[in-house]
């Protein structure tokens, strides 16, 4: 029996009953921050490392950067298909051409439509120029579309090529690297980001290159009609570059930001939805709290859609107005110059098709650098990533491995703990007699564990056979036995 003096010390250190009542919960919580921004406390992750770089980037890293992602995905384009790169290059380059020329033969047009004369003869005179301005609109647009054929051959194959590489360094690293989680992340935004984008950056180039050519057709034809022109083609279409380059950042900031909002809602739109989580949801009737927090987090995305269409409309207004008076100015010396008879009139109106060219052009060549150029950073990270896969290939020396083994010996390796596997096993490459057929050398074989596979120059009686070709390898298969399995085995034999 229990003492009573231990019995009423047991007694006293029981606490008394509450004498006060808890208070209530609250009736309801929010399910996140309530003011600033909702994406405040969220952690950036590693598929989000390059997301806006092309907003905090200025116009000259831009500008300067983009020679070398040309002649990056150059390379990788010749390598995947030859045959198709040419075709992409000549045909831009003819289509630059034939852009050019027809913009001229629209000139001569305008030529003979300003002529002295009755307006049938005008008229007549002018066919010949307008059939010449329609041969060259129809060569381009027969070399657009082999140039987008030849695209259309050439980016899946460097996908696949890139897609092949990596995952075949991926799957040869050594074990330790495998098992540091900052080359899992590496490897991971890589596969998802960076094979994404090497898909999507071979049509974005083909555009830069398009647009950048084209812009150089159009100051090519100012420069033939008039070098005094040229500094009137910068003088309109710089506003409007200016505001492209302005809402293509405001444009980038707001993706960020877009992006880990839907990150939020994914969340909520998975509980709402997903089989494992429904009869936990019924439960705890916890559907209105999610879908007032799902609510609130696409009401969130409704505004900052708006704010964006809104900002970009703003910008737009902006610098269309200020180019509008760069317009104004470039259509006033162009005056005095057809007034002074420095220009032809014919030559005049051209000028002007000319300068709404360039404009045009000089808006998608902004739009596509930005996006170029942030996408840029994820196949430059896959590359990187494959660099580094490279070196942490295992060892090999590529000495030829025999077909054939004659001794098989058990031998303790220290670095092997007496658990799962107790014992490491070698492979002698001895005389090239005996085949490897059913028997005590391939039930060994079958107990063979990793050490043999990665072998260290520390442990004893393993001998070379972590420098061999990877052929000793692909003949081993791998499973883990206990220590008492090993001993059923003959693991010391002759064939």
């Amino acid at each position: 029996m229990s003492d009573p003096t231990d019995a009423a010390q047991a007694e006293s250190d029981v606490p008394a009953p509450r004498s006060a009542p808890l208070p209530l919960p609250p009736a309801e919580a929010p399910a996140g921050p309530q003011d600033g921004d909702v994406t405040d406390d969220l952690e950036e992750t590693y598929w989000s490392a390059h997301d806006g770089a092309s907003a905090n980037a200025t116009v000259y890293q831009v500008l300067a950067r983009l020679p070398k992602i040309t002649r990056l995905i150059g390379r990788l384009a010749w390598k995947a298909d030859r045959t198709a790169t040419t075709v992409v290059i000549t045909c831009q380059l003819t289509s630059a051409a034939m852009g050019a020329f027809g913009l001229l033969a629209s000139v001569a047009v305008r030529q003979h439509l300003f002529a002295q004369g009755p307006t049938p003869d005008r008229m007549r005179a002018a066919i010949p120029q307008v059939l010449v301005v329609v041969g060259f609109l129809s060569a381009r647009a027969l070399l657009d579309t082999a140039v987008a054929v030849a695209q259309a051959r050439i980016t899946p194959k460097i996908r696949t090529a890139l897609e092949v590489e990596f995952l075949h360094l991926t799957a040869h690293v050594r074990l330790e690297a495998v098992e540091d989680s900052t080359w899992h992340d590496e490897v991971y935004r890589a596969n998802d980001r960076g094979l994404f984008y090497a898909r999507q950056i071979v049509g974005q180039v083909i555009s830069l290159a398009s647009a950048a050519l084209a812009l150089t057709g159009t100051a090519s034809v100012l420069s033939i009609l008039h070098p005094a022109l040229l500094p009137l083609l910068l003088l309109s279409v710089f506003p409007v570059g200016m505001a492209a380059v302005r809402s293509a950042r405001t444009r980038f900031h707001s993706f960020k930001r877009w992006n880990a909002l839907q990150r939020r809602v994914r969340v909520f739109s998975w509980l709402l939805i997903d089989v494992d989580a429904a009869s936990e949801l019924r439960v705890d009737t916890a559907q209105g709290a999610l879908l007032d927090e799902h609510h609130r987090l696409t009401t969130k995305i409704a505004e900052e859609d708006t704010r964006l269409g809104v900002n970009a409309a703003l910008i737009n207004l902006a610098g269309r107005a200020v180019g509008g008076i760069g317009t104004g100015i470039t259509y006033t010396v162009l005056g005095a110059m057809l007034i002074a008879g420095w220009l032809p009139l014919q030559a005049g109106a051209g000028t002007v098709l000319a300068i709404q060219a360039g404009q045009s052009a000089l808006t998608r060549l902004v739009d596509v650098a930005h996006l170029v150029y942030e996408h840029a950073l994820w196949v430059d990270d896959l590359l990187a990533v494959q660099e580094h896969c490279r070196k942490l290939l295992q060892r090999q020396t590529g000495q030829p491995t025999p077909q054939h083994a004659k001794t098989i010996r058990q031998q303790p390796a220290a670095a092997v703990p007496d658990t799962a596997v107790a014992r490491a096993m070698m492979v002698e490459q001895l005389e090239a007699d005996g085949a490897l057929g059913p028997g005590p050398v391939h039930d060994a074989l079958l107990a063979l564990p990793r050490e043999v596979l990665m072998p260290q120059a520390t442990q004893p009686g393993h001998s070379n056979v972590g420098d061999r070709d990877r052929a000793v390898r692909r003949r081993l298969r791998i499973i883990e036995l206990p220590s008492a399995a090993l001993h059923q085995h003959p693991l010391t034999c002759e064939e």
